[in-house]
């Protein structure tokens, strides 16, 4: 095969998969509306798009030679087929079938790990269509269909994956060309005004080589004298001409000027145009991850969307899709209540999360994202916070209801009584306020106890330029963002005050620790500086953390134009990217999020440091903790000591439950990790009978089991397991990072 055939197959394949991901967006959103149960008239229409889409899958993967692909788009059909004449009607099986084709298709695209191929699992069952459907109706329904396990870990968020293509409508494109083709105009003019240029140099040449050969002034020669006057008066000719040259193309260069700048501008403006697209087009993935979800925590909830128009930066949309999930899975997992508790409440059975979007200004957007679930249970934050020692109870009492529904945003608080695969380990909300900043944005909580809450994330259109403040350390510039900013302050340099080991200052009757710019990001002191009477102080909270950074010299605020980093500086701790000004100084944008982490990171060493100088160097010794493991596989044992051993754990191995109750009978444990299927007593019989017991009513207990369905994982949880693990997706940090957390909750 030579160079351009490998060309050409190369770039079919790319439209191949822009085309697949496009029909497979659309089968998955037509399959949603299908299974919603709309008016018959309406069904028709959603399986004549669904048969069309597959159809087209199918045409498109036959060009190449997919034929895995093609035989799975046949079955589709011929199922739609039967399904369009109304010979059948379809059970909830038979849409888990069609979804999980749906993910085998992306994984297939996108060539990720696959499972067994479709002609040995999904073809069959899809083959069989009517007649499975036929013996569903026959039980009114209540056919369930095991559809098979597509890949290794869960697909639901397939469709959200990152793509280097995006389609662009030809009439922006158009709009540009256009404005590019007009930027030749301004490459003649440049070389036409360098002419110009060179002519005036010229002149100035041949002006000095006339003065040079001029007699001297004080000649009292009178034939000197007549030449003087006549080169005089040459003198003024030739810088009559020079000015009214020299001034022509200044003009020039100011009509120039405007000009290129009217082109760039509309050029910068046509190029945000071509990244902007709608905020539909990441809420696709959605409806399908309620659905799934819906399923897993037995909950019925409906997607609302208003204003899916409004255009963002593409950018910003992809950084958008996690803190988005978070926020759906939260308010599927604790946030809406079960249609029993909702019918009790007097509301409608089915709960509603509802995202909306409005344009709040020039150059910024208001995300909401809503439920009518129970809402935010403060108190319990409350208790949480404290228990976790996130704050201290003087502290507490000081905040607002506002400030105390923000402390959610910091790792390990949540209202989750257990952690389940959903949700509840309490670092979601980290994630999502991280992300928001990240992108120069900002959010906030609305709380309706019972009624429901909103979070409001409020974010730029573009990532192009931004508002950021102008300021110096040490001789060196610097950019930050103004929303990072809650205040500037000028404060006398004896305000700032040594306390624990490092300093502080006082501002509104809050103490905020205090640290210089130059110390976080590691500048040399400049050894001839003087100390300032007055420091400048930049307030900067981020993460519903603040802390007061100090700097030589705020110049000003001004617009910035975003430059990414190059690969030979994106190791540079807490710098965002970079910027160009007018002069082609290169000035770095300071992360506040990594800048507050690292202020973070080095108060905790000065803290240390401080409190290892009051003890007289004495160490602490703390015991490692204990964990009794009850498990009877032989090589899982073995698995499972090793990877919590290398983690400092103490280990006590029981080979089956009733060993287990005996030990925890005896010894003191500090967490009981359990397997279900033992013999003598299995671990559901294990821990009810350790959770009977009032003395251990705090024991964490996780279960590690391959029983994993989620009644079996309803029923531990239910009997008072704090987690439970699957061991046919196991994954050893998960396991360690939820033994953590229970350790330090139950300390």
């Amino acid at each position: 095969m030579d160079d351009r055939e490998t060309q050409f197959l190369t770039s079919l394949l790319a439209t191949y998969k822009i085309e697949c991901e496009e029909h497979l967006s659309s089968l998955s959103q037509s399959l949603i509306e299908l299974e919603a149960n709309p008016p018959a008239l309406h069904q028709q229409e959603l399986l004549e798009t669904i048969f069309r889409l597959a159809h087209s899958l199918k045409a498109a993967s036959r060009s190449l030679n997919f034929t895995e692909v093609e035989k799975l788009c046949h079955s589709m059909e011929g199922a739609l087929s039967v399904w369009k004449k109304g010979e059948i009607t379809a059970a909830k099986g038979i849409f888990d079938a069609f979804y999980a084709a749906i993910d085998w298709l992306q994984a297939f695209i996108r060539q990720e790990r696959l499972a067994d191929p479709p002609s040995t699992t999904l073809i069959p069952l899809i083959q069989n269509f009517a007649k499975i459907c036929k013996a569903a109706n026959e039980q009114n329904g209540g056919m369930v269909i095991q559809t098979p396990q597509i890949r290794e870990h869960s697909t639901t968020m397939a469709s959200g994956a990152a793509t280097t293509t995006m389609r662009v409508s030809v009439d922006k494109l158009d709009n540009l060309l256009q404005t590019a083709e007009e930027l030749l105009l301004v490459k003649f003019m440049a070389a036409q005004n360098l002419q110009n240029f060179k002519t005036l140099s010229d002149l100035l040449v041949e002006y000095e080589q006339k003065w040079k050969n001029t007699p001297t002034h004080q000649s009292n020669d009178l034939k000197a004298s007549t030449q003087w006057n006549n080169e005089d008066q040459w003198q003024n000719n030739f810088l009559a001409i020079f000015k009214k040259q020299l001034n022509q193309n200044i003009s020039s260069a100011i009509h120039n000027d405007n000009f290129i700048t009217h082109l760039v501008d509309t050029l910068l403006s046509d190029t945000k145009q071509l990244m902007m697209q709608p905020l539909s087009t990441i809420l696709t993935i959605f409806p399908r991850m309620i659905r799934d979800l819906g399923q897993v925590v037995n909950k019925q909830v409906q997607w609302h969307v208003v204003g899916g128009e409004i255009e963002i930066d593409r950018r910003i949309l992809e950084e958008l899709k996690d803190p988005l999930t978070h926020l759906i899975r939260n308010s599927m997992d604790h946030g809406i209540e079960s249609s029993d508790i909702r019918t009790q409440k007097n509301k409608t059975p089915q709960g509603t999360i509802t995202i909306s979007a409005a344009q709040t200004s020039g150059n910024s957007v208001e995300i909401a994202i809503s439920d009518d679930g129970a809402g935010i249970d403060v108190n319990k934050i409350k208790e949480v916070a404290l228990k976790e020692g996130k704050i201290n109870p003087a502290k507490l009492q000081t905040l607002s209801s506002e400030q105390i529904l923000e402390l959610i945003f910091q790792s390990g608080v949540t209202t989750s009584k257990t952690i389940t695969s959903v949700s509840g380990r309490g670092i979601g909300m980290g994630v999502v306020v991280d992300k928001v900043e990240k992108l120069g944005g900002k959010i906030a909580i609305e709380n309706q106890p019972g009624l429901g809450v909103t979070f409001r994330i409020v974010l730029p259109l573009t990532l192009a330029t931004f508002r950021g403040i102008y300021l110096n350390a040490n001789r060196e510039d610097f950019i930050i963002p103004i929303l990072a900013v809650k205040k500037v302050l000028r404060l006398p340099t004896s305000d700032i005050q040594s306390l624990q080991g490092h300093q502080a200052i006082t501002f509104e009757g809050r103490i905020i620790p205090y640290m210089h710019l130059s110390k976080l990001i590691n500048i040399a002191t400049d050894p001839t500086a003087t100390l300032q009477a007055m420091q400048q102080i930049l307030l900067i909270k981020a993460q519903n953390i603040v802390a007061a950074i100090g700097v030589d010299e705020i110049i000003g605020e001004q617009e910035v134009l975003v430059k990414n980093i190059g690969p030979q500086v994106m190791n540079i701790p807490n710098v965002l990217a970079m910027t160009i000004f007018e002069s082609g100084r290169i000035v770095p944008i300071l992360d506040a999020v990594a800048l507050l982490q690292t202020f973070q990171e080095t108060l905790q060493k000065l803290a240390e440091q401080h409190e290892m100088s009051t003890k007289d160097d004495q160490q602490q010794i703390i015991p490692a903790k204990t964990i009794l493991m009850a498990e009877d596989s032989p090589t899982m044992q073995t698995v499972l000591q090793n990877i919590l051993k290398s983690a400092g754990y103490n280990i006590i191995v029981a080979d089956d439950g009733a060993q287990a109750l005996t030990i925890i009978e005896k010894e003191p444990i500090d967490l009981l990790l359990s397997d279900v299927e033992m013999p003598n007593l299995n671990g559901f019989e294990l821990v009810k009978i350790v959770r009977s017991q009032p003395k251990f009513d705090k024991l964490p207990i996780i279960f590690c089991t391959a029983r994993g369905s989620d009644r079996d994982r309803s029923y531990g949880l239910q009997l008072g397991a704090n987690a439970y693990i699957d061991k046919n997706y196991f994954v050893a940090q998960e396991l360690l990072n939820t033994i953590n957390e229970l350790l330090n909750t139950y300390e």
